[in-house]
């Protein structure tokens, strides 16, 4: 090796070994660990992102033709979170690479590849099945929904096992302790997780000062949970926050009674998924039952109409309500003419009130559903918009909805229960007897017309 060379490898040593040279102590403490599934938890402004792009060019420079992937909730997000920086960072290091605007990879002299891409829906998430990878950080964790369990266990974790590869999940906490990310931090068998918070961060100025002035200017408490949760990384629930007031010790069913009275709910839509929901009740009790939900995106109307009928002959359907908005009337008046669907429209003003109305019910336990019931994850992450009038947006709402639309038409709370059999040989069993007999002795003497009245 010539001496021009040799220096040529010294400095790119040198350049490697300085890439990490701004990182603080938790960053570096995440870097170095040698685990393979990392869980890494922080506040906004902490530097994970920037840990994210540090190590996925890292990992492209020391290990030729190898896979390197930034997984954000959508393709757009990926790009704005970290794009720029990868290039302005690459840039100052002085290393060479061709940047595709189009497809969002960054690519090296040595054959390594940074690809960028978004999983917020199954099928996006799909296209990432069937290559190697060396590093996947899948950021934006907290707010993947439904598919996140089949995206890092199906198809994530099983690319970085020819490249004997590393498995990164980011984010900052969320309100929803049923979130994979949540589970995996909570998880230490299986991974290894990280904490620290912009108060660590020593590149940010003033952080305490900055974080007392928005607790000044939004009015929040040191308890407030978004403060917590947003600036601190920690978990935090708050029902205030929350639309549906779900709590699992007091709304799952042990067993399922028999049933007789059985509403159906369908919320139509192709982009967003179509949902269908059944709430059941029985003529003794004032309970309701969600007892069958489920959903599935891009559903023809033809789809939607085949569904209800299985549900129909699956179940004694007394009720069927259709979310007739947008596109929904013509469709729903298919269903009657053209599939004898004897459906009707769900009814959806003053749904603000109505969802005040199913909380109480929560509340007093007179709505029960299966613990592993669909609606249950809708319920645990639908939060209120700032004005507390309106769900907040971008979050999936299908079930809930389903479900709201055959609550209102299920009358369960007209039921009766029966009087409850007194146990024989009981005070209760006495009085019972006691007052049947003295029924019994009033009718005797009311019965009879010859009788004198005894008073």
């Amino acid at each position: 090796m010539g001496e021009s060379e040799l220096l040529k490898l010294l400095e790119y040593e040198n350049r490697l070994e300085g890439i990490f040279e701004s990182c603080f102590t938790q960053q570096l403490k995440a870097i170095k660990d040698t685990s393979k599934r990392k869980v890494i938890r922080c506040s906004r402004r902490a530097g994970k992102t920037e840990l994210a792009c540090l190590s996925l060019i890292h990992r492209s420079l020391i290990s030729p033709n190898g896979i390197n992937v930034y997984i954000a909730l959508t393709r757009k997000s990926a790009k704005r979170l970290i794009w720029n920086r990868l290039k302005r960072l690459l840039q100052d290091l002085g290393m060479k690479f061709g940047a595709s605007e189009t497809e969002l990879i960054i690519s090296f002299p040595n054959g390594s590849e940074i690809w960028l891409a978004g999983a917020n829906q199954e099928d996006v998430a799909e296209t990432l099945r069937g290559n190697a990878y060396r590093l996947v950080c899948l950021d934006e964790c907290a707010s993947f929904r439904g598919h996140i369990d089949t995206l890092i266990e199906e198809i994530l974790e099983p690319a970085t096992l020819d490249e004997d590869g590393e498995l990164w999940i980011m984010g900052t906490p969320s309100w929803d302790f049923s979130s994979y990310f949540y589970r995996a931090n909570h998880n230490a068998e299986e991974w290894t997780s990280f904490h620290w918070t912009l108060f660590d961060n020593p590149h940010l100025k003033n952080t305490k000062q900055w974080v007392e002035d928005l607790k000044r200017r939004r009015g929040w408490s040191d308890d407030n949970p978004i403060l917590l949760r947003e600036y601190y990384g920690k978990w935090v629930k708050s029902f205030e926050e929350m639309v549906y007031l779900f709590n699992p010790l007091r709304n799952i069913w042990n067993s399922l009674p028999a049933l007789n009275h059985y509403v159906l709910g369908v919320d139509m839509g192709f982009n967003d998924k179509t949902a269908f929901s059944i709430v059941a009740h029985r003529e003794d009790s004032p309970i309701a039952y969600v007892v069958h939900s489920e959903k599935h995106g891009h559903m023809l109307p033809n789809d939607i109409a085949r569904r209800i009928k299985d549900l129909m002959t699956t179940y004694e359907l007394h009720t069927i309500v259709v979310d007739e908005g947008g596109l929904g009337r013509s469709i729903a008046e298919e269903f009657r003419l053209r599939h004898q669907i004897p459906c009707k429209a769900a009814k959806k003003t003053e749904k603000r009130s109505y969802i005040e109305l199913f909380n109480s019910e929560l509340r007093e336990g007179r709505i029960l559903v299966a613990e592993d019931n669909p609606v249950i994850e809708e319920w645990n992450s639908l939060l209120w918009d700032d004005s507390k009038k309106v769900e907040k947006p971008g979050l999936p709402n299908d079930v809930a909805d389903a479900t709201l639309y055959a609550w209102r038409e299920s009358f369960y709370f007209l039921e009766v229960e029966p009087d409850p059999v007194a146990k024989p040989g009981s005070r209760q069993a006495a009085a019972a007897e006691e007052k049947r007999m003295l029924e019994d002795r009033i009718n005797k003497y009311t019965s009879e017309p010859d009788t004198p009245s005894w008073w």
